[in-house]
């Protein structure tokens, strides 16, 4: 079986007093498979989406919101999220094979399986941040209309990519 290390750059790093661009449209399927708007997409104004935001969007009390939302306040480096949204549907498919390649290779996690089925209880699209910390890496997942998180997961940081350069987020 054939292993590929997947990248994904969503947007450059942002400090804390940096803005991202505005929630775009985001178009969703209903039963009959015809795309139809989120309804309160064309209403919401920009999110700015800083150190605090993301803070205070992680409300959960588990593990990994817990930790992320610590290294986070420790000043933990963070890519906020792109204006785009990612259809859950194909997240669910890929964490769910994360996970069990993690799983397999014997690296530490948090939240890992409680990530996956959130998302699998989710509907429509979410929009992804990173936060890096010297422990973990964390992925958010956040609702793509309200500064909220839908889950959170971690993996540890020492399984990383050594080339990986967290402070402009590329290689």
């Amino acid at each position: 079986m054939r292993q590929a290390r997947i990248i994904l750059t969503l947007t450059p790093l942002l400090d804390a007093s940096t803005t991202t661009p505005t929630t775009s449209d985001i178009p969703h399927a209903d039963d009959s498979g015809v795309s139809v708007r989120h309804p309160h997409v064309g209403d919401t104004k920009a999110m700015e989406w800083d150190r605090d935001l993301l803070v205070a969007a992680l409300v959960a009390d588990t593990p990994a919101e817990n930790a992320c939302r610590e290294a986070l306040l420790a000043g933990a480096s963070f890519l906020p999220p792109a204006d785009r949204s990612v259809a859950v549907s194909g997240l669910v498919t890929i964490y769910a094979r994360r996970a069990r390649h993690l799983a397999e290779r014997g690296i530490r996690t948090i939240g890992f399986d409680r990530a996956v089925e959130r998302l699998r209880d989710q509907d429509g699209a979410v929009k992804l941040a990173q936060v890096h910390s010297d422990d973990f890496n964390f992925v958010i997942f956040l609702d793509p209309v309200v500064p909220a998180a839908v889950t959170c997961l971690a993996v540890d940081a020492a399984a990383a990519d050594p080339e990986w350069d967290y402070s402009t987020w590329e290689r």
